[in-house]
């Protein structure tokens, strides 16, 4: 039996069609979903919107997915639209948000709108405390359950509770959808004389010839914390079956993660460090600086995910590409993504139906073409019909990661983002062993049961 912890303990198939489904496996029977659905009469979003002064709050993620100079944008033309509405953007950085944001969720200035995840880490807690509002009785008549696909709201659905995720009522809806990929340098492909690889063989003889000619390998920067994740996970998935990643995050029977394949993934990441194809001093230096050697032409490679493709676009343009990290052979394989950070009502708004409007334009289609324009990936289902190869590029290799889509690691309970930060940068600075981090990560998961 594995002891209870507390919510409450938080600290496109070719790039011209349309945005493929988001593959997340079903968590309940659909009756939970049809049920969450049916009640609430259909109501359009920003229909009876009040004519008042009023001033919107909401929380947003400065560096990802959309630029500050997009947000502001978009502001703006919300209030073109509503005249009476003033919205005031709260930026903050992401591990603020996942360190902060429940607590002020409860205080009495709480913003109109906050940002979260799907699973346990910020959604759960936040629907478990009644700091949430549902969406559903916006959903039919907004036209949002046509909008995204059902696996993509099935990420932000929560039961009441806050105990089951991927059924019950809607919460949250995202603006960008999200994926960890490999980021390529066309320039300095060619230099070496290399096509962009398809195969795990491929990718890892194009890391060794990029460090013999002093390029870096891969670009890497984790002190702010969470990317480090992505350096294991980007590995697991081409190791660990999907089925068995899926048990882990939804907590299927007999779910662990001491295994041989994830222990095979640690294993790996470490060799990679000691072959030295990461960034010199990776550990010390930030998401953003990895980002700018990257978009400077000075790394081969990037794996992040596509919340990073706005900064990478504007710094290299069409000379820079995405695809999937290439599968190893015989091996299983998933991609970690989906839909990226959701907007949510709190329940201490004094106006949720204007709260309700803004979501819904900032999740729509005048936002997504602002959103692509910035190299950002949609998570409506959105046709990309510009010149771009980069766009090109990520929507190709979105339209492959979506086949066998697992959800973000972390999302597994309240604090696993807090552990695989901490023990993945242990490991990676071989502070402790691959079968210590197996052990330690398996420790925490078994005190958590939703």
């Amino acid at each position: 039996m594995r002891h209870r912890m507390s919510l409450f303990s938080l600290t496109a198939a070719s790039v011209l069609m349309l945005v493929p489904l988001i593959l997340v496996p079903s968590v309940s029977a659909s009756p939970s979903r049809a049920q969450a659905a049916s009640a609430p009469a259909a109501q359009g979003a920003c229909a009876n919107m009040p004519s008042k002064p009023i001033t919107l709050t909401y929380w947003d993620a400065t560096g990802l997915y959309l630029s500050d100079q997009g947000a502001a944008t978009l502001d703006k033309e919300f209030m073109a639209k509503y005249p009476n509405v003033k919205v005031v953007r709260v930026p903050k950085a992401f591990a603020t948000i996942t360190s902060t944001e429940r607590l002020a969720a409860s205080g009495p200035n709480a913003p109109d709108v906050l940002v979260t995840n799907g699973g346990y880490v910020l959604l759960g807690p936040l629907v478990q405390a009644g700091l949430v509002l549902p969406l559903n009785k916006w959903a039919a008549g907004s036209g949002w359950n046509t909008r995204f696909t059902p696996p993509v709201l099935d990420q932000f659905r929560f039961a009441s509770d806050g105990s089951q995720w991927g059924v019950g009522s809607l919460y949250a809806l995202p603006a960008g959808a999200s994926f960890i990929g490999l980021y390529y340098n066309k320039t300095l492909l060619s230099k070496l004389g290399l096509q962009v690889p398809t195969t795990w063989a491929q990718f890892m003889s194009s890391l060794s010839k990029a460090k013999q000619a002093g390029i870096v390998p891969l670009a890497a920067g984790v002190q702010d914390g969470w990317p480090v994740v992505h350096m294991y996970t980007s590995l697991q998935d081409d190791i660990t079956p999907t089925s068995q990643i899926n048990a882990f995050e939804f907590h299927s029977a007999h779910a662990t993660f001491n295994t041989s394949q994830n222990l095979k993934a640690a294993k790996l990441a470490v060799q990679l460090v000691k072959d030295g194809y990461y960034s010199p001093n990776f550990l010390g230096q930030t998401s953003g600086a990895a980002i700018a050697q990257f978009a400077a032409g000075k790394a081969l490679y990037y794996i992040q995910g596509t919340y990073f493709a706005g900064p990478i676009y504007k710094g290299l343009g069409n000379n820079a590409g995405m695809t999937i990290v290439p599968p190893m052979a015989g091996s299983p394989y998933s991609v970690t993504g989906g839909p990226g950070l959701g907007y949510a009502i709190s329940s201490k708004s004094a106006n949720p139906q204007v709260a309700a409007c803004f979501i819904d334009f900032r999740t729509g289609p005048q936002a997504a073409t602002l959103y692509v324009g910035e190299g950002g990936l949609p998570a409506m289902n959105y046709k990309y019909t510009g010149s771009s190869t980069f766009i090109k590029s990520m929507f190709g290799a979105w339209a492959r990661a979506s086949k066998s889509l697992v959800p973000y690691l972390d999302f597994a309970t309240p604090n696993l983002l807090t552990v695989l930060t901490s023990e993945i940068e242990e490991l990676l600075g071989s502070k402790i062993t691959p079968n210590q981090f197996v052990q330690q990560v398996e420790q925490a998961y078994t005190q958590f049961t939703p």
